[in-house]
């Protein structure tokens, strides 16, 4: 969370961890404005989060037997 300079919200569903970004906030995703914020917004979460994650799980498989 630190290295993606932001907290996450955690969730494990039997087997399985849920990993989301904050959600941000808009009144109409049909309104242009909305929607290229949102996306920009969700694209830059993305993009940290393959920088933050990659390496880590790269680095998981790699000692797995």
């Amino acid at each position: 969370e630190r290295e993606l300079g932001t907290s996450l919200n955690w969730e494990r569903i039997g087997e399985k961890l849920y990993i989301g970004v904050p959600n941000v906030s808009y009144s109409n995703l049909n309104e242009v404005n909305d929607r290229q914020r949102v996306t920009e917004y969700l694209a830059d979460m993305t993009a940290r989060m393959i920088r933050v994650l990659k390496p880590r799980l790269e680095a998981a498989t790699r000692a797995a037997p």
